[in-house]
Protein backbone atom coordinates (compact mmCIF):
# COMPACT_ATOMS: atom_id res chain seq x y z
CA UNK A 1 0.00 0.00 0.00
CA UNK A 2 1.65 3.51 -1.12
CA UNK A 3 1.48 6.47 0.88
CA UNK A 4 0.02 9.70 -0.41
CA UNK A 5 2.83 12.39 -0.23
CA UNK A 6 1.86 15.93 -1.04
CA UNK A 7 4.73 18.08 -1.80
CA UNK A 8 6.37 20.29 0.64
CA UNK A 9 7.26 22.97 -1.81
CA UNK A 10 3.92 22.41 -3.88
CA UNK A 11 1.26 21.04 -1.77
CA UNK A 12 0.80 18.73 -5.05
CA UNK A 13 0.97 15.05 -5.66
CA UNK A 14 4.49 13.43 -5.56
CA UNK A 15 5.87 9.63 -6.20
CA UNK A 16 8.71 7.77 -4.92
CA UNK A 17 11.88 8.24 -6.58
CA UNK A 18 13.84 5.91 -4.96
CA UNK A 19 13.81 3.75 -1.94
CA UNK A 20 16.17 2.01 0.42
CA UNK A 21 15.96 -0.45 3.15
CA UNK A 22 17.20 1.53 6.49
CA UNK A 23 19.70 -1.44 7.25
CA UNK A 24 21.25 -0.92 3.52
CA UNK A 25 21.41 2.74 4.79
CA UNK A 26 22.77 1.98 7.77
CA UNK A 27 25.54 -0.07 6.69
CA UNK A 28 27.01 2.01 3.94
CA UNK A 29 27.36 4.87 6.18
CA UNK A 30 29.33 2.28 8.23
CA UNK A 31 31.63 1.17 5.27
CA UNK A 32 31.89 3.97 3.59
CA UNK A 33 31.87 7.04 6.41
CA UNK A 34 32.55 4.75 9.66
CA UNK A 35 29.45 6.37 11.32
CA UNK A 36 26.58 4.71 12.47
CA UNK A 37 23.06 6.36 12.00
CA UNK A 38 21.29 3.34 13.78
CA UNK A 39 19.62 5.35 15.85
CA UNK A 40 18.29 8.19 13.69
CA UNK A 41 16.27 5.63 11.45
CA UNK A 42 14.94 3.89 14.91
CA UNK A 43 11.35 4.33 13.94
CA UNK A 44 11.44 3.72 9.96
CA UNK A 45 12.06 0.87 7.95
CA UNK A 46 12.62 2.30 4.86
CA UNK A 47 13.72 5.59 3.64
CA UNK A 48 11.83 7.18 0.26
CA UNK A 49 12.69 9.89 -2.22
CA UNK A 50 9.96 11.18 -3.13
CA UNK A 51 9.45 13.86 -6.60
CA UNK A 52 6.63 16.29 -6.49
CA UNK A 53 5.12 15.69 -10.09
CA UNK A 54 4.41 19.37 -10.36
CA UNK A 55 7.73 20.77 -10.16
CA UNK A 56 9.92 18.06 -10.27
CA UNK A 57 11.64 18.88 -6.47
CA UNK A 58 12.99 15.53 -4.60
CA UNK A 59 12.67 15.40 -0.86
CA UNK A 60 12.92 12.70 1.62
CA UNK A 61 9.84 10.90 3.76
CA UNK A 62 8.99 10.70 6.70
CA UNK A 63 9.52 13.97 7.11
CA UNK A 64 11.04 13.14 10.83
CA UNK A 65 13.91 12.31 9.12
CA UNK A 66 17.02 14.48 10.45
CA UNK A 67 20.52 14.53 11.46
CA UNK A 68 21.22 15.43 14.93
CA UNK A 69 24.45 17.60 15.92
CA UNK A 70 26.69 14.39 16.60
CA UNK A 71 25.90 13.15 13.38
CA UNK A 72 26.65 16.51 11.70
CA UNK A 73 30.09 16.21 13.93
CA UNK A 74 30.78 13.03 12.94
CA UNK A 75 30.52 13.70 9.48
CA UNK A 76 33.20 16.66 10.26
CA UNK A 77 35.78 14.58 10.84
CA UNK A 78 35.82 12.79 7.07
CA UNK A 79 38.84 14.49 5.14
CA UNK A 80 36.47 16.26 1.93
CA UNK A 81 33.31 15.77 3.17
CA UNK A 82 32.59 19.27 2.98
CA UNK A 83 35.06 21.31 1.02
CA UNK A 84 36.45 24.36 1.31
CA UNK A 85 34.95 25.56 -2.63
CA UNK A 86 31.98 24.53 -4.22
CA UNK A 87 30.55 26.26 -7.27
CA UNK A 88 27.37 26.60 -5.66
CA UNK A 89 29.37 28.19 -2.89
CA UNK A 90 30.08 30.83 -5.36
CA UNK A 91 26.35 31.30 -6.75
CA UNK A 92 25.20 31.86 -3.11
CA UNK A 93 27.82 34.64 -2.22
CA UNK A 94 26.14 36.72 -4.92
CA UNK A 95 22.59 36.98 -3.60
CA UNK A 96 23.52 37.06 0.21
CA UNK A 97 23.61 40.92 0.92
CA UNK A 98 26.77 42.01 2.61
CA UNK A 99 26.07 44.24 5.63
CA UNK A 100 28.36 46.95 6.66
CA UNK A 101 30.30 45.63 9.73
CA UNK A 102 29.74 48.08 12.78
Amino acid sequence: MNIVVQSPLSGGQSEIDFEIDKNELIKRYIDEYDVNISHLLADVDKIHLYKCLKSGYRFFFPYTLAGNGNFYEQLQKISGYYPKWKWDYEVAIKEIPISPKY
